[in-house]
């Protein structure tokens, strides 16, 4: 697999250069809009790509990886561009000073978070299985809790559209529930200890505990045993980065 190489040295098939151009360019949008500055980016990003790009995108790429019957580079492909494009949603439409109310509470909206959350239930059961995930499959795990955190921290429910809340609750919280009772660690990950960081800092905010968000709480100050200390425990360990 291609993948398995240096950058450097990987040969990609006829077309799939295009679909490294495409995931770049959306890395460039992610940059552009890191950050707070006072810069502008953020309008002209929006202005040149409005959001329903990225679902239309998103869509597409989710179709082919669902789709089934696809080789380990298409998958790790789509792996990639999927993380691209949650870390443009997070830096140019949720973690801005510039917010779409009309996207966030439309149905297309709704339908890219279903997407999303489809990914993190393949994956979570993935390693589940006890699968070790390749380091494309751990990357695109640690932007999907990154992406979800940063709507929850952004924004407002009653900006949203109202199935979005009940997807939420529905499906996002049983697994972040599962994933912080369990007492041994079945995932396997590259960094167990981001993962669970991620994990916690994501259901403290959709359960609104404001005790548990507080970042790099020291380890020694903090309650374990009942499952709100858990949360607590992992929640200040790492702060999200920007990619």
């Amino acid at each position: 697999p291609q993948y398995d190489k240096p950058p450097i040295v990987r040969v990609w098939a006829k077309g799939d250069d295009e679909l490294q151009y495409h995931n770049r360019s959306w890395e460039l949008c992610a940059l552009l809009c890191a950050g707070r500055d006072q810069s502008g980016a953020d309008y002209f990003v929006q202005s040149k790509i409005p959001p329903y790009t990225l679902v239309a995108s998103y869509s597409r790429v989710h179709a082919v990886h669902s789709s089934g019957g696809i080789t380990q580079d298409c998958h790790l492909m789509c792996c990639v561009l999927k993380k691209t494009m949650l870390i443009s949603l997070r830096n140019v439409y949720y973690d801005t000073v510039v917010i779409d109310t009309v996207f966030f509470g439309s149905i297309e909206h709704w339908a890219l978070l279903g997407d999303i959350l489809e990914d993190f239930e393949r994956l979570k059961a993935l390693v589940d299985a006890g699968v070790s995930p390749r380091k494309q499959e751990e990357e695109l795990l640690c932007s999907i809790l990154r992406t979800l955190t940063s709507l929850l921290e952004f924004s407002h429910q009653s900006q949203w559209h109202p199935d979005i809340t009940v997807l939420l609750k529905l499906k996002l919280q049983p697994i972040l529930y599962d994933i912080l009772e369990m007492e041994h660690d079945p995932m396997q990950l590259i960094d167990t200890k981001r993962f669970k960081a991620l994990v916690a800092r994501c259901f403290s905010f959709l359960m609104q505990d404001r005790t548990s968000m507080i970042l790099r709480t020291p380890p020694d100050s903090m309650k374990h045993g009942a499952h709100d200390g858990n949360v607590a425990a992992v929640a200040g360990q790492d702060k999200t980065d920007i990619m």
